[in-house]
């Protein structure tokens, strides 16, 4: 199971602006984003230094920490690279990484593209890899 934390969030002194997100910033009538994009992108732009840390299934699997702004950067850079390596809209990718940050970003990536993210978990020859 993947869990996220949120930690030190402040709305604060915001200054993250990062133009391709404004079209993804529709908010449904009751305020809440309506979509995972929709949400890192508020999040991003509202409190981009928020901490978020993803929890492992277990005690063995590592504890990753970022934060809005930089998740987003780095969702936003990998959409551009897959498009340029011709990932076009309504695709269908397969996904194959361990629960982490980059399986997150790419999922959201494939997202933002308009792909369809295949997640598939690594066969444990390939997780021993690492």
């Amino acid at each position: 199971m993947l869990a996220a934390r949120h930690e030190g969030c402040s709305r604060e002194g915001v200054s993250f602006r990062v133009p391709s997100l404004s079209p993804l910033c529709v908010v449904l009538p009751g305020g809440e984003p309506s979509t995972m994009l929709h949400a890192l992108a508020r999040a991003a732009r509202e409190t981009p230094t928020c901490a978020i840390t993803l929890l492992g299934d277990d005690e063995r699997d590592p504890i990753e920490s970022s934060n809005y702004g930089d998740l987003a950067r780095r969702v936003w850079d990998l959409a551009g690279r897959l498009q340029a390596r011709g990932i076009a809209k309504d695709e269908r990718v397969l996904v194959v990484l361990p629960t982490g940050l980059a399986f997150v970003e790419t999922f959201l990536a494939l997202q933002l593209i308009g792909a369809v993210p295949v997640p598939a978990y690594p066969p444990p020859a390939l997780q021993q890899a690492e």
